[in-house]
Formats: C-alpha cells, structure tokens, sequence
C-alpha cells in the first residue's frame, strides 16, 4: 500500500487535473502469497489497492468534474455469494474464490462510490470487458493452466478489451450513466450479493480498518462514517 499512496503522491504532484480514473490493474495469484503489508495478494491488488488510489485522487477528481471513474471486474456470474469473514485472509485458500470474491468487493465499493459522487459530477461504473487475450492466467498450475491456454486461445484480441474500456470511460454515449455494471457492450442487473447494502456496510468496516494507515485522518474508505 506504500506504493499505492507513493503513485497518489505523484500523480497529484505532476496534474492539476484527473478527468478519468481507469483501475485496471489485476492478478490472479494460485497459490497462498501475501504483500509486505500481510494482505493476501488478490485481496490486496484487485481491491484495497484500487480502493486506496481512488480515495487518494478522490478530490482532484472531482475538482476536475465532469470526470469519470471505471473499475475492471471479471465475471461475477461465478460467484453465489461472498463471505465477509474471511474475506481479507484466507486460511482455506481458493483461488477462483479469492479472485472472484476481490473483484465483486470492488463493485460494491463502486456502487457506493457512485451513490457519493454522483452530485458532484463523477460518474463511476465497473465493467467485464469478455474474455480477453492478456497474462492474467500465467500463474495457474496443472490441469488449471492447459484450461488457462483453451481460455486465452479462445479470447478476443486484447484490442476489443481496451476498446471497451475506453468506450465506458470517454465516449458521450455513457454520459450520466453511473453505477453500473456492464459486461462487454450491455448494462446488466449488479449481482445479489452487491445489491446488499448491509453487506456492503460490513465491506466498508472491513476496508476502512484495513487501509487506515494509508488514508488521510478522518477519511473513511467509503463514503459515510465508520461505526465504532
């Protein structure tokens, strides 16, 4: 997470303005691996660090507004429900759960971000952009890996992922649309579990207590405060 704040740090220093925030940054780690920080590795990249980055450029971007905020989830079709109790460690470690469950934890965040910003000028929304070609699946092993190389043989050029993404992040088409979930091209129904305002609370606890040693004082990581 240091070097999550240390990015924030440059990017404020370097633009007086964030008309666009794309968090695209992802891995799906196989095996038992935590950060320096003690998170575990899919918890940590997919979603506290995204979650700590957009808190810290929170209000450059919406100085810059209209400005929009875009966040990379994958297919959440996968997952029936997300247990909040084990979601920051996992001692039984899955790998299609802790992936899975890291992304739809970030759409949670994002619905809520957007329910915040959303008077303010900042529209926020979270999209799979398909099956795309890209590195994501270099870490599986065994019978997972040659599932990995159908998987990528099969996938769209990478080109049609970033068309996607730059489509929901610029183009006038998505103007005013926020808190949505989109997969590929069509605006889809947010899952159950997202849906779930107490458990969205519960994440916000979990994130809060999780990256209040990055955040500014008094700056809880979502947008209401934090209950004792």
């Amino acid at each position: 997470m240091d070097s999550v704040k240390a990015c924030a740090e440059r990017i404020l220093a370097a633009h007086d303005r964030i008309d666009v925030l794309i968090n695209g940054a992802g891995v799906n780690a196989t095996r038992p691996t935590f950060t320096e920080d003690g998170f575990e590795m899919n918890w940590a990249v997919n979603y506290l660090a995204p979650i700590l980055l957009t808190r810290l450029l929170a209000d450059r971007i919406t100085a810059s507004a209209p400005a929009r905020i875009v966040y990379l989830v994958t297919n959440l079709a996968f997952l029936d429900r997300i247990n909040m109790d084990e979601i920051a460690a996992k001692p039984d470690f899955a790998t299609s759960e802790a992936y899975v469950e890291s992304k739809l934890s970030g759409s949670m965040f994002m619905i809520d971000l957007a329910q915040e910003l959303e008077s303010k000028g900042v529209t926020v929304n979270y999209l799979h952009p398909g099956n795309i070609r890209s590195n994501l699946l270099r870490d599986l092993t065994g019978a997972d890996r040659i599932m990995g190389y159908v998987i990528r043989v099969a996938a769209s050029p990478t080109e049609v992922g970033a068309d996607r993404i730059v489509r929901l992040a610029a183009s006038s088409e998505f103007d005013g649309i926020t808190g949505a979930y989109l997969v590929e091209d069509t605006i889809r129904p947010a899952h159950p579990e997202a849906q779930n305002a107490s458990l969205r609370k519960q994440l916000s606890r979990i994130t809060e207590r999780a990256l209040k040693n990055w955040l500014p004082v008094d700056e809880p990581a979502s947008g209401e405060a934090v209950l004792p």
